[in-house]
């Protein structure tokens, strides 16, 4: 049984024990069962080539005998059917302009957050992560409210090395290209209160900082970065391109 990536929605399992897609048109009810829209375009006599299915989909009567590991030819998966993201997201995804060059499309923003970033919200939504965080405003029902986070590369007390990330709380908002004017004020905050935010914690002025977002993003949710102006951070030195805050507005 090969590695792989499990391809059902919401699983994501990877590497370990994988089955490969039947070849036959038994196929298709494998295809159906794992609703992943990247499957959508495949004919079914490509699947058993490229992807798989992990085996905690498949009942028991599924395998020749319980410990072969080795299933049987009409098995079909049934277990832990796919999960739906947060509705509220979903929703804000798939408002998404599909035909805009710009945005991502829809069904591939569902593929990459169900699979990689629920993380985010859990942190927004206090299930994890709640030492990283430095600040929070106290409506999170507020459209342009937002959280700050420590990024985890950063140790919370080398100065020199802050590095913090905002996250709005607002759902909808993947990357930079998401942003229209009726985001600017949520911009705003962002800006003005992390300035507050940084100096009042770490005594450091909005002067002396880099505030950015990053496209292509490292994550699929809208993240403002804050950063020491002098920072090497991703490729970049400050000394030779010092970026003015007020830029990010």
């Amino acid at each position: 049984m090969p590695l792989g990536r499990c391809l059902v929605i919401g699983c994501g399992t990877s590497g370990g024990k994988q089955f490969r897609f039947p070849r036959t048109v038994r196929a298709l009810e494998w295809k159906k069962f794992c609703q992943n829209p990247k499957l959508d375009s495949v004919h079914y006599t490509k699947l058993h080539d490229r992807f798989h299915i992990c085996p905690k989909h498949f009942e028991e009567k599924c395998y020749t005998y319980p410990t072969s590991g080795k299933l049987l030819r009409n098995a079909l998966p049934t277990l832990f059917p796919p999960s739906l993201p947060k509705e509220a997201h979903l929703e804000s995804v798939l408002e998404v302009d599909q035909f805009s060059p710009r945005s991502p499309s829809p069904e591939y923003c569902v593929i990459v957050w169900l699979t990689y970033y629920e993380w985010v919200y859990d942190i927004i939504n206090g299930e994890a992560d709640q030492d990283r965080i430095v600040f929070q405003c106290p409506c999170k029902d507020d459209k342009n409210g937002f959280l700050m986070i420590r990024d985890r590369g950063w140790d919370g007390e080398n100065i020199n090395t802050l590095h913090l990330v905002a996250l709005p709380y607002r759902p909808g908002l993947l990357t930079i290209r998401d942003l229209r004017a009726s985001h600017l004020p949520l911009l705003r905050n962002i800006y003005t209160i992390g300035k507050e935010v940084v100096e009042e914690k770490y005594g450091i002025p909005g002067s002396q900082l880099r505030i950015f977002l990053q496209y292509l993003p490292s994550f699929y949710h809208l993240n403002v970065h804050f950063t020491m102006v002098d920072e090497e951070i991703y490729g970049m030195v400050g000394k030779i391109r010092r970026y003015n805050s007020r830029l990010m507005i």
